[in-house]
């Protein structure tokens, strides 16, 4: 398999013409070959969703902190009154 994913590899580099078409080639091979070891090792794969998990409940904790703000309601408020000719206040 080894030699077959750098004959897929070479085939799309060559297909590449842009900077940026051989960067996402590279990244995505890298993140092929990461994943082909996540199954392969289970320990791995459950370090690999454990790291997930705690992701995702640091970024709910970080969204439920932030909720919606009263400065973006003033600013909508203020924004409205401005359009109707009403000075804030």
């Amino acid at each position: 398999t080894i030699l077959a994913s750098g004959r897929r590899r070479a085939a799309s580099l060559a297909r590449s013409t842009s900077l940026m078409g051989v960067v996402r080639e590279i990244v995505e091979q890298l993140l092929r070959n990461f994943t082909e070891e996540l199954l392969k090792r289970d320990a791995f794969l459950w370090v690999f969703y454990g790291h997930l998990c705690i992701l995702y409940v640091i970024a709910a904790s970080c969204y439920a902190q932030t909720g919606v703000t009263s400065t973006t309601v003033d600013v909508d408020l203020h924004s409205k009154q401005a359009l109707r000719g009403i000075s804030p206040g």
